[in-house]
């Protein structure tokens, strides 16, 4: 509600309709299951003496966030658990009750994924399978499009930085992998290897007034350019240099091989991967387990 000069008339609003009091209730956990979830609730968020009755997303809880708790719980305690039902019930208390109840009601045991043959058609998993209708549908369109602009500042190694993101892709199945119909039915196709380039481009002879706005025009441009899930690479890396000891690197992904969670581990490892690289030393990564293409094969087959 507005005031006749626009502003919020708060003597206006309504009064809320929640329990003011039960913002400082603390509850312990009453039992094993609710201990398990308040610790791996701790772990996560941080914090201490975290109640049964607590919201998850009003203690600094988020969705990615919110992933890795379901991830634990599913693991723990052998379960099938939605990220959807975590958002609806986010206390421990209600997420004891669905493990209870999952538990009587004896549902299946979840099974491991596995490393599958590459020799086979390749499903998509149910996230990449949406996306990758909205491309048939609208065609090529940057909408999906996850760019990132980074400011580096310091010396500068170029070569390890681009040898850094070429192990990435080599290390990441999903970063060598295209989308194509095979049968009416959309596959994924991993490239065995894929030539990553990392153009410079040398904005130091412009003025400052002159490099911001190139910088932003150059920026805008990488973000709208569509991707070909058919046949482009799915990542894209361009360094702007703005001065001596001063770059920008501008780094795309397409959503159906990436995500918030994904870019987090990206960045991650390219720090590990460029601290080893400039010093001379092999990638101290160890190997990855299993592959995307793996988790989209298990989730097709549960």
């Amino acid at each position: 509600p507005l005031t006749p000069n626009g502003k919020i008339d708060r003597k206006a609003l309504p009064a809320p309709d929640f329990d003011l009091s039960r913002l400082n209730e603390f509850v312990a956990p009453r039992n094993k299951t609710e201990e398990t979830l308040a610790q791996i609730w701790t772990e996560i968020l941080g914090l201490k003496n975290i109640g049964v009755f607590d919201n998850f997303f009003e203690i600094g809880g988020h969705s990615l966030l919110a992933t890795q708790v379901v991830s634990r719980i599913q693991k723990l305690f052998e379960i099938e658990l939605s990220l959807q039902s975590f958002f609806a019930e986010p206390t421990v208390a209600e997420i004891s009750k669905l493990i209870e109840t999952s538990r009587i009601s004896k549902k299946t045991k979840l099974l491991p994924i596995e490393l599958i043959s590459r020799d086979q058609n390749l499903p998509l998993s149910f996230a990449q399978q949406r996306l990758w209708f909205m491309d048939q549908l609208e065609g090529p369109s940057p909408t999906y499009n996850i760019p990132v602009v980074f400011g580096i500042d310091g010396d500068l190694n170029i070569k390890a930085l681009k040898n850094s993101i070429k192990e990435i892709v080599k290390r990441h199945e999903c970063l060598r992998t295209n989308f194509e119909t095979v049968n009416d039915e959309a596959v994924q196709v991993i490239r065995p290897d894929i030539e990553v380039t990392l153009p410079l481009i040398d904005l130091c002879d412009l003025s400052q007034a002159e490099q911001e706005e190139e910088s932003k025009r150059l920026i805008v441009s990488e973000a709208q350019k569509a991707f070909d899930l058919r046949k482009d690479q799915l990542i894209r890396a361009t360094l702007l240099r703005v001065g001596n000891q001063s770059h920008i690197l501008l780094l795309t992904m397409h959503h159906i091989v990436s995500d918030g969670w994904s870019l987090g581990v990206f960045l991650q490892e390219l720090q590990a991967l460029y601290s080893a690289f400039i010093q001379g030393k092999p990638s101290s990564l160890t190997e990855l387990p299993i592959q995307y293409a793996d988790f989209a094969y298990w989730q097709k087959q549960w």
